[in-house]
């Protein structure tokens, strides 16, 4: 029950991301429009508050996924941890 109350007002489990970027195959800048098929590479940092020292630190979890979406969803897998606040895939 504490931990909902905390969520609740704000205290736990407040995450964001803080910088994403994601480029295809052999390129190094950020692309638009992708194709079906092309390999394509994700990169977000992302961050839990904490309210006791009041400041943002790195968000850790092993459970986390990115999905694609045009339409209907083509792309959906799990983010691997990298460094700090950093996970890929």
């Amino acid at each position: 029950m504490e931990d909902l109350l905390k969520w609740v007002l704000h205290k736990k489990g407040i995450i964001r991301v803080k910088s994403m970027s994601y480029h295809g195959e052999g390129v190094e800048h950020k692309e638009t429009l992708f194709n079906v098929g092309e390999k394509l590479y994700f990169s977000a940092e992302i961050e839990e508050y904490n309210a006791e020292s009041d400041s943002w630190k790195p968000y850790v979890a092993n459970d986390l996924q990115v999905e694609l979406v045009m339409l209907d969803p083509w792309v959906r897998t799990t983010l691997v941890k990298g460094q700090g606040s950093e996970y890929l895939a």
